[in-house]
């Protein structure tokens, strides 16, 4: 009768053992790439011989750089403008439907995930090819708000799981339309997952290569499109300089959401985790 649970706990200690070791396979080129961001060298190398900050104010000092990276911020908000009410409006529309409608509406809302992203980037360029939209700011925006929607969707439709519809019916019977009610009690339920769904969008955006190589062009390139033509032409340290401070801005931005949760959860007297 005890081999059950002894099989259980052994399976435990491996299941631990195996996330950490993807953890770490995920996590440990970071620091790698950051170490050769500080080499002095003119070629990428590791460990660097000898360290230095030259590359990091290189590259701030670039226009190039710097042109790439406000483009890859404008698509990003502007991607995010595009998304985010779709996503979230989807998700609150299936929320009062079957439960089998809500599968196939989840299904069809997470296609862009499922979809590899180099299929769905040829086919956007032939789309986009015919509306004169290569090689602008809106036609990358138009693609990765496509990629990101799912992001937000997914979160909002998990947090609406978890409303009582009781408080909206209660809001109506004291005299409430359903439009104020949703605007005083669902909205804010859902927004810590908007919040949340719009932090991933904009990372998201922000650090995509694929469409924004076969879209943009020229004075439209972002960063990860010009640290992929970087690669192409040479192995700088500019190019490790670059992604440590994407992925810093990744850091930074996902601490500020916390932050701001955190403040929201407090101001409205709820316990946050």
């Amino acid at each position: 009768m005890m081999d059950a649970p002894e099989k259980s706990g052994k399976g435990g200690v491996i299941l631990v053992v195996w996330m950490f070791v993807v953890l770490l396979f995920l996590v440990l080129p970071l620091p790698v790439v950051g170490i050769m961001s500080l080499s002095s060298g003119k070629f990428l190398s590791f460990p660097p011989q000898s360290m230095s900050l030259y590359w990091y104010r290189e590259t701030l000092g670039d226009p190039i750089w710097i042109g790439a990276a406000i483009n890859s911020l404008e698509v990003a908000l502007m991607a995010i403008v595009l998304a985010l009410p779709c996503a979230v409006s989807l998700a609150v529309a299936t929320y009062p439907l079957s439960d089998k409608v809500k599968r196939i509406v989840s299904f069809l809302a997470l296609g862009p995930l499922i979809i590899p992203v180099i299929v769905f980037a040829i086919a956007l360029f032939f789309v986009f090819a015919k509306l004169g939209l290569i090689g602008t700011k809106l036609g990358i925006a138009l693609g990765h708000a496509i990629l990101i929607m799912p992001f937000t969707y997914m979160t909002v439709s998990t947090a609406l799981e978890y409303f009582d519809d009781g408080l909206i019916e209660a809001a109506e019977t004291l005299g409430a339309t359903r439009l104020y009610a949703w605007r005083t009690i669902l909205l804010p339920f859902i927004f810590p997952a908007v919040v949340m769904g719009a932090t991933l969008s904009f990372m998201a955006s922000f650090d995509e290569a694929v469409v924004a190589i076969f879209i943009g062009q020229g004075s439209t390139l972002t960063l990860p499109s010009l640290i992929w033509r970087s690669l192409n032409v040479e192995l700088t340290p500019a190019v490790a300089a670059v992604a440590s401070m994407v992925t810093l801005t990744g850091l930074l931005l996902q601490g500020l959401a916390v932050l701001c949760l955190r403040s929201y959860f407090n101001s409205h007297g709820l316990k946050s985790q």
